[in-house]
């Protein structure tokens, strides 16, 4: 017999709860609970029976107290969503086939991945922090070029690539790549503004 539309609804109601005075839902109390930071995988092995022990990093700036604070054991329903260099949700379609579901953006062109004279191993571009890779491209002479060319004011007021993507991200230092949230979607947008324009020009 199939359940009637008045059956379900005493069965919602019957889940929610009263919480700082007002009828929520177990969703509602989810969404107001909720945890969010920006993480980076470090490692992961599964253990004798099956499980599996996930490590993550954390930004300082980023840490929830409720997280550190929280006895061994608490458990969590956790949501991940993976970001790309421009800050964005990456799309399933950006998984490659038979790649042991590596995503595309993780094999850049070496173009895109600069790396140090002298280095033997070539650091993926995307795991560096931002004031490396910023560092790293004021020193690229086409980096020079693509400010001058495309933020003249910007480099006009400043006349040196360091100091023109400081002023353009908003920033008194490139730590504050990593430790400003919103420069740090503001450096990446350059990067990627950056690296259009190496296609194009090409």
């Amino acid at each position: 017999m199939k359940e009637g539309i008045g059956a379900r609804q005493i069965k919602v109601a019957k889940l929610s709860v009263i919480f700082e005075g007002r009828t929520m839902t177990p969703a509602d109390l989810a969404k107001h609970s909720a945890i969010s930071f920006e993480c980076k995988k470090d490692r992961s092995f599964q253990k004798q029976n099956g499980d599996w022990r996930i490590s993550i990093i954390v930004q300082a700036v980023d840490m929830d107290q409720r997280l550190t604070m929280a006895l061994p054991g608490t458990r969590y329903m956790a949501v991940l969503v993976e970001i790309g260099a421009d800050e964005m949700p990456v799309q399933e379609s950006e998984v490659m086939p038979n790649s042991g579901n590596l995503p595309k953006h993780n094999a850049q062109p070496q173009s895109d991945q600069p790396q140090p004279a002298g280095a033997k191993r070539r650091q993926p571009w995307e795991t560096l922090l931002p004031q490396q890779q910023a560092a790293m491209r004021s020193g690229e002479a086409a980096f020079t070029v693509f400010l001058k060319e495309s933020y003249p004011d910007e480099w006009h007021e400043t006349t040196d690539a360091n100091e023109c993507l400081k002023l353009i991200c908003g920033v008194a230092s490139k730590r504050d790549l990593e430790l400003n949230h919103a420069a740090r979607v503001l450096w990446h947008q350059l990067d990627s503004h950056f690296v259009a324009w190496g296609r194009v020009s090409a």
